[in-house]
């Protein structure tokens, strides 16, 4: 018995210093944009007089505001495709006057569909799924005692494997959900107003992270 000890402990030891032992793999970042240039390839800047919606890099922030109520709109960076397992995290802050709308980071987006993970100026958080002309909560409207309140920073993250979404809010896990719906894609944010016009908020710190080992 001990003959055969010795000659495991020999074969594991001739595989580390072979190389063949698997080392875990951190975090790699594969995307970052902390908005320090008002040139920031990949944002859509402008305004859209439909829903009266206006975005722009200015100050290191990307802003975002819609004059309009019952309105919503979503950029995506158009130069990052792809994205399948990976974690986003972005920090945001309110800006306009409404008291009933939402804002938040969308992620596996494209042009016809994304999933939306938002805060509210009331303290609610939700995870949805947007695909053509339809809206599917995964995670309804629920209140989230981890939200600063307006005018504060929110530090929002998503971490993003397979069918499998852990959502946070200042580095608090609020919930784990899964949903099949959308595969991959990009990133971006979205703001929303409900009841209230001219709503909106800016994001910074943009980063997409591997999940690591």
């Amino acid at each position: 018995m001990r003959r055969w000890v010795v000659v495991m402990l020999m074969m594991v030891a001739a595989l580390g210093l072979s190389g063949c032992m698997h080392e875990p793999s951190g975090p790699e970042l594969l995307f970052a944009d902390y908005f320090t240039s008002a040139d920031s390839p990949g944002w859509w800047q402008g305004q859209d007089s439909d829903v009266g919606a206006e975005w722009q890099i200015a100050s290191g922030h990307y802003s975002g505001q819609l004059a309009d109520a019952d309105s919503y709109y979503y950029v995506w960076n158009t130069e990052v495709t792809g994205l399948t397992d990976f974690r986003i995290q972005a920090t945001t802050s309110q800006l306009g006057t409404a008291t009933d709308h939402s804002w938040g980071i969308i992620f596996r987006a494209d042009d016809d569909a994304f999933y939306a993970f938002e805060i509210s100026a009331d303290g609610y958080v939700q995870l949805s799924v947007w695909t053509p002309d339809n809206w599917n909560a995964i995670y309804d409207w629920a209140l989230c005692a981890a939200i600063r309140p307006m005018g504060q920073t929110n530090a929002l993250r998503v971490d993003v494997h397979g069918t499998s979404f852990a959502l946070y809010v200042n580095d608090v896990l609020v919930t784990q959900v899964t949903d099949s719906t959308l595969s991959s894609g990009s990133v971006g944010f979205i703001v929303e107003t409900w009841d209230d016009p001219d709503g909106g908020a800016w994001f910074d710190d943009l980063e997409v992270w591997t999940l690591g080992d």
